[in-house]
């Protein structure tokens, strides 16, 4: 046990089961997260977990020393978390020069020493590939975390500064990367405001899709208690309906018609298919390369 809000006692017994938690930045990750562990599945160690900040009160449920080697990914691809790399970076495969996977799980096995856990990382939409082939033979599911992109582009612009039109961009591109990357794996697509309003349902949902997989959950009378209690309605500061669509809804590019595909999606999905998309707009890139290089210069 690792000092974690659950009753649940592991041993090397227990079948294992990694969680991962997906998602764009600000899109509820560190909700479910906390859901998916008072459900049973534990954290990474307390010692490693990120604290609580001002913009996460409740906590952000995420392994710094995970988060730092999603870093070190993006940066051997010559990118980074606001300028992620285009879908075609993983056509030739998931090794990246100077990084191996291996590498990458021990450090996780470091991180999550007991059999069943879950880990959240919003760079883990990018980076998910190479995850997959360090987990090649840990049973996983994905919970993919979605919320509306113009409630995300406002809450990125009024936390770190970045242009609607930028946090548009990027909450496609991130998209984009969590689609492809998930074919064929056991989902569990989590919309942010039906979570909120109706939580009995998502631990309904969330506990026939582990249990299938063999999960050791808590009681789901105890799990659901918690998960009321962590979940209200005031987490949500930012709605989709008020004044801030007037400036984010001027992008163009593809965000439409993949929300509106997301929002057919909702619940356990066995085995991912990805939608198909429209084609990305190139100005997607030139927008996030033109904002990545003002950042360097600032």
């Amino acid at each position: 046990m690792i000092g974690m809000a659950t009753t649940t006692v592991y041993d090397a017994r227990y079948r294992p089961l990694g969680v991962l938690v997906v998602g764009m930045h600000r899109s509820g990750t560190s909700m479910v997260t906390r859901a998916v562990n008072l459900l049973g599945l534990p954290t990474c160690l307390k010692s490693d977990l990120v604290p609580a900040s001002p913009s996460n009160e409740r906590g952000h449920w995420e392994s710094s020393s995970l988060a730092a080697f999603n870093n070190c990914i993006l940066r051997q691809l010559g990118r980074s978390s606001v300028c992620p790399p285009a879908l075609g970076v993983w056509a030739e495969g998931p090794e990246i020069a100077g990084l191996s996977t291996a590498s990458a799980r021990r450090l996780l096995d470091e991180a999550h020493p007991t059999p069943q856990w879950v880990w959240k990382d919003p760079r883990t939409c990018v980076t998910l590939p190479f995850w997959l082939a360090a987990l090649h033979d840990i049973p996983l599911v994905l919970v993919m975390a979605v919320r509306h992109p113009l409630e995300v582009a406002e809450s990125l612009h009024r936390r770190d500064g970045l242009p609607h039109h930028t946090a548009m961009c990027l909450w496609e591109r991130y998209v984009r990367h969590a689609f492809k990357a998930a074919a064929g794996l056991p989902v569990l697509v989590t919309h942010y405001d039906r979570m909120l309003s109706d939580p009995d349902a998502w631990v309904r949902q969330a506990a026939d899709l582990l249990c299938v997989h063999g999960a050791r959950m808590r009681s789901l009378v105890s799990a659901r208690d918690g998960i009321r209690g962590h979940l209200h309605v005031g987490l949500r500061h930012h709605h989709a309906t008020t004044t801030i669509a007037a400036g984010a809804s001027k992008h163009g590019y593809g965000w439409r018609s993949i929300y509106a595909m997301l929002q057919e999606l909702n619940g356990p999905i066995e085995r991912f298919e990805p939608p198909r998309l429209p084609t990305e707009d190139p100005d997607v890139e030139e927008e996030l390369l033109t904002f990545s290089r003002s950042r360097r210069k600032a």
